[in-house]
């Protein structure tokens, strides 16, 4: 590395960057203007960059606190839909197999899958389509 040139730094925030201009300006030259700008106006400008940090600030807290209203008010809703619902499955004009009830998204229960699987079915089936099972026989066929 060539002696007149510094070590090189890693990069700084903007925020580290303002500090040490300000710190340095401050402790060795705070008289003095450059390119017609005071350290008031830099510490003017450093103001304004505080003021929209704390409104932005503000304005985080105040979304997370929506989020959190809205995340409560949908669990009201959930539950508010449950009752609902329930309350249509049990009318005895409506119930579970009714219109209303499909109309509201749900499987009427008349239509729905039992969910019985039969024992050895799902098995052999599985097998018989089986990459080779096919041909496995088609050979011992061939052999015999």
């Amino acid at each position: 590395m060539h002696e007149n040139n510094p070590p090189k730094r890693k990069s700084r925030s903007l925020a580290e960057r303002i500090e040490d201009v300000h710190s340095a300006w401050t402790e060795l030259a705070a008289e003095e203007s450059f390119h017609g700008i005071s350290l008031a106006d830099l510490e003017a400008a450093m103001a304004l960059l505080g003021e929209a940090d704390a409104a932005i600030k503000a304005l985080d807290t105040r979304r997370r606190a929506a989020v959190n209203d809205r995340k409560a008010t949908e669990a009201t809703l959930r539950d508010l839909l449950v009752e609902v619902v329930d309350g249509v499955k049990g009318a005895p004009n409506h119930g579970q197999n009714g219109r209303l009830y499909r109309a509201m998204g749900y499987v009427p229960r008349r239509e729905r899958a039992s969910g019985l699987i039969r024992p050895g079915s799902a098995s052999q089936a599985s097998e018989s389509e089986a990459p080779g099972a096919a041909g496995a026989s088609g050979n011992a066929e061939a052999a015999a």
